[in-house]
């Protein structure tokens, strides 16, 4: 059986979050996804971009497809 969220895989290839947002699918705190999730060695790597308009700071990003894959690979095991 295909998962759920099989027919979103390809819909988010280009969708991009942020941490809050990946806290929201892993239905955790934020500090518990930037202290334990994103810094897992699997994790998919962050997209880095600089916002221009909030004190040109840098926001690490992450396609919405490769983070859905993270998380059906860790429903396998």
């Amino acid at each position: 059986p295909r998962s759920t969220l099989f027919p979103y895989t390809t819909l988010f290839r280009s969708l991009l979050l942020n941490t809050q947002d990946v806290a929201l699918l892993f239905d955790c705190s934020y500090d518990h996804v930037y202290k334990r999730i994103i810094s897992h060695p699997e994790f998919p790597k962050a997209i880095r971009q600089v916002d221009g308009k909030i004190r040109k700071r840098e926001e690490r990003r992450w396609i919405a497809g490769d983070v859905i894959r993270y998380i059906r690979s860790l429903n396998r095991h």
